[in-house]
């Protein structure tokens, strides 16, 4: 290439540039430009979790009818125990709003975490939770499996002990 076609190269790379920044510059210079602008979120609305301690929280449609709804790991209560492992379910309006939670038994204390899955390959989700302890022992976890029954309800977790000492 020769030193004249690679200046003119250069010239119109740096010419491409200014024209695709250009706009973008305008816009943000503008006064105003961004006060019409809608915000990109609403403010933050909150739901009680059904439980204490909040850990963990998935999102999937659990009832079949297309909209996001939530299940929340975390402690359906606290006794002497401790922390009573729990997930809440709180299905969803399709508008960004949540119903009331319905609570489960999670098969062990201190609900760490959940997971969707359909594990039994039925069709429908299931919840998978870690348990930091599988009774009151606390000397090994265990994770509980409650089936869906397809409509955003789920059966008694089926628990199984991970190991311990």
């Amino acid at each position: 290439m020769t030193r004249k076609r690679a200046h003119y190269s250069r010239a119109l790379s740096v010419f491409a540039l200014f024209v695709a920044v250009l706009p973008v510059l305008v816009v943000l210079v503008r006064p105003g430009a961004l006060a019409s602008t809608p915000p990109l979120f609403l403010p933050a609305v909150t739901y009680p979790s059904g439980g204490h301690l909040a850990l963990s929280i998935a999102v999937a449609d659990l009832n079949g009818d297309g909209r996001p709804d939530l299940v929340v790991a975390n402690c359906a209560s606290i006794g002497p125990s401790g922390c009573d492992g729990g997930l809440d379910v709180l299905l969803g309006n399709g508008d960004g709003t949540f119903q009331s939670p319905v609570g489960y038994r999670s098969g062990g204390i201190r609900t760490f975490s959940v997971a969707i899955a359909d594990v039994n390959r039925d069709g429908t989700p299931d919840l998978v939770a870690t348990n930091v302890c599988a009774d009151s022992t606390c000397t090994r976890g265990s994770v509980g499996v409650l089936l869906g029954n397809g409509d955003g309800t789920f059966q008694t977790a089926a628990t199984f002990d991970v190991g311990g000492p």
